[in-house]
């Protein structure tokens, strides 16, 4: 059986039991101010990590709400039940998050499933479909040489595409698309678009049939929620659009596009980068930076999370990969009680961008179409669906951070680097792209630098 798998392993761990920076001097004299634009987990992740540390910070939000690309959903209001619209996994590996939901008194659930395919019209439950055995071998061989690849082939597996890299390393017709509809739920577009080095090195992270174990019991947002109250809402400040940061050598000055202005000693910048060129920085950053931040695109995903009055599916691990338009379908209400039951389709690259586009009638249709070999006519007890294209989101423009051919080498580190009082994080920039793992620990990064400079 292939399950879902995981991206890059975290490259650091905190400290046991907490997320306070071992070392750091709390007998600071002055108490130092910190900027953080975005109230997604990397930039709230950030905020609380600096407030630990004894600085003070306020978060400036764009948006009306905080949680950024984390966004739960209650979709019956006579069931307690919750579903995930954006970040959804927890893996066993994310170091970062998890000492966060301890620390926050938050609790984890079970979120693993059984995997269906849909093939070419063709059905397979769970345990009845695999690779080949070069397709298999290729990926064991991934995972034990990729700590000793090198430069040279660094450097040639980065230009490489992931479909090229496994084409040449022994994989059919069959395995490449399967490799594409699996990889592709997570990167959010095809295998064919992203870089082979990304893609090696998360397989050599997490080995070849790992998949996410958790979420939130209650929802995702519960940690933002946490995270918040932490912080203090009255430093959080929601609805304000930021048009220009100035930075001398003294700090920093962030202008609200309703004139409001936020000082501090450093900045933080959570922001995905489609947001970041919406502002003016002064001094502009540099050329190599512009055309990075212009270089990153970010995967399509639509999630459309259908109410079902029952749960005709009876496997509570219940999920279908297939090669039709709903793409990934899974039992979203998994681990929940209530009577209704949700069926979550999250659909990838074109497949998302195709969901994204139909109306609500065709959406349903769809998934009818796609589940009828599985479970014959599902339309009676149909209730409503949700959907969100993250494509058409209007701050992201996309879902998840994509890192083309020699983008992995090149970009992510220019990228990474801090622009005197301004430091960066966010998804795009943790060791996790694709994952709420990749916003804390950004975050967290982040923080760490800034006060390893006071």
């Amino acid at each position: 059986m292939i399950k879902r798998r995981s991206f890059l392993k975290t490259a650091g761990l905190v400290a046991a039991g907490t997320l306070i920076a071992p070392g750091y001097n709390f007998a600071v004299k002055k108490r130092r101010r910190v900027v953080v634009l975005g109230a997604g987990l990397a930039g709230l992740s950030a905020a609380y990590r600096l407030q630990q540390m004894g600085f003070g910070v306020d978060v400036v939000e764009y948006q009306g709400r905080i949680g950024g690309r984390v966004l739960t959903y209650k979709p019956d209001p006579d069931e307690k039940f919750t579903v995930e619209m954006g970040g959804e996994w927890i893996g066993s590996s994310h170091k970062h998050i998890i000492q966060l939901i301890q620390d926050l008194g938050l609790k984890k659930e079970a979120h693993t499933f059984d995997t269906h395919l849909l093939y070419r019209g063709t059905h397979l439950k769970p345990g009845n479909w695999d690779f080949s055995n070069p397709a298999k071998k290729a990926v064991r061989e991934v995972i034990e040489k990729y700590q000793i690849l090198p430069k040279h082939k660094r450097d040639e597996y980065d230009a490489m595409d992931w479909w090229r890299y496994l084409k040449n390393h022994g994989f059919d017709t069959r395995d490449l698309d399967l490799q594409d509809l699996v990889d592709s739920v997570s990167l959010g577009d095809s295998i064919r678009q992203t870089s082979a080095l990304r893609s090696m090195r998360m397989y050599e992270a997490y080995g070849e049939n790992n998949e996410m174990d958790f979420r939130i019991a209650g929802g995702n947002d519960s940690l933002c929620k946490a995270l918040a109250d932490k912080i203090g809402y009255q430093n959080i400040h929601l609805n304000q659009q930021v048009i220009r940061v100035i930075q001398s050598p003294g700090g920093i000055k962030a202008f609200a596009y309703n004139g409001n202005v936020y000082e501090g000693d450093k900045l933080v910048c959570a922001l995905p980068v489609l947001a970041m060129r919406k502002i003016t920085w002064e001094p502009e950053f540099p050329v190599n930076r512009r055309e990075a931040l212009n270089s990153l695109q970010y995967g399509r995903v639509t999630k459309t999370a259908y109410l079902f009055k029952k749960r005709f599916w009876q496997e509570d691990q219940f999920s279908l990969l297939s090669d039709e338009a709903p793409h990934y379908v899974y039992h979203a209400t998994r681990g929940q009680q209530g009577q209704h039951g949700v069926l979550m389709s999250q659909a990838s690259g074109d497949r998302g961008t195709l969901m994204g586009s139909m109306n609500a009638k065709r959406r349903i249709e769809t998934l009818a179409d796609t589940l009828q070999p599985v479970f014959g006519d599902i339309t009676p007890g149909f209730i409503k669906q949700n959907a969100y294209d993250w494509g058409r989101d209007s701050i992201t423009m996309g879902s998840v951070a994509l890192y083309r051919p020699d983008q992995w080498l090149n970009v992510l580190p220019l990228l990474k680097k801090e622009q005197q009082n301004i430091h960066f994080a966010g998804e795009h920039l943790g060791d996790w792209q694709g994952y709420m793992e990749g916003a804390v620990q950004s975050g967290i990064a982040a923080a760490d630098q800034i006060a390893g400079g006071v």
